[in-house]
């Protein structure tokens, strides 16, 4: 993969400097207040009821896509996702990753993993979000891409039992910071 920030034009690359501190300190602080980690996608709805064996597990990975990029200039230009990983209660500590993907390396993710992970059969079982053709630089489109994509990525974690830096780094190169 190639480093995310070579590809963000300038300007987007100065203000992206600038929010990741604060970005990192607001999403430690929402992840300390219990109402706000609802931001958070922990799995499907009926998941986050589990036995309490479960969840006695302090370390978990929270999945949030707060923002998307559009990268480039007409016919060259395409959407990137920021993913927010944090992992919470590890050995050392919280632990946030932060990496940018596009759309197809998801769609790659999720192949690949139904295909040759030790999880396949259960990943293969997701639902992957639609790829649309039409208007896939706009808005609402990407918008709507970014919370569908959020939900998969959390319940693909959450279907894999991926709970440590890792692990998640071990499931797939997707994952590991470049």
């Amino acid at each position: 993969y190639k480093d995310s920030k070579d590809s963000i034009p300038k300007e987007s690359e100065d203000s992206l400097h600038e929010n990741n501190k604060t970005n990192e300190n607001e999403m430690k602080k929402s992840i300390d207040n219990t109402e706000d980690a609802s931001e958070y996608e922990e799995g499907d709805e009926n998941e986050k009821h589990k036995d309490e064996k479960e969840s006695e597990s302090p370390d978990r990975v929270l999945v949030r896509i707060p923002r998307h990029y559009t990268i480039g200039f007409g016919r060259n230009s395409h959407v990137e996702y920021e993913v927010e990983l944090m992992i919470i209660g590890g050995e050392e500590g919280d632990y946030v990753r932060k990496i940018f993907r596009r759309f197809s390396e998801f769609r790659d993710l999720h192949r690949r993993l139904a295909r040759h992970g030790a999880h396949g059969k259960n990943v293969a079982k997701l639902i992957f979000p639609n790829r649309k053709i039409f208007f896939s630089l706009s808005t609402s489109v990407s918008n709507s891409r970014q919370k569908d994509l959020q939900s998969y990525l959390s319940n693909m974690l959450d279907t894999c039992c991926i709970s440590s830096k890792e692990e998640l780094d071990l499931l797939d190169i997707f994952f590991r910071a470049t």
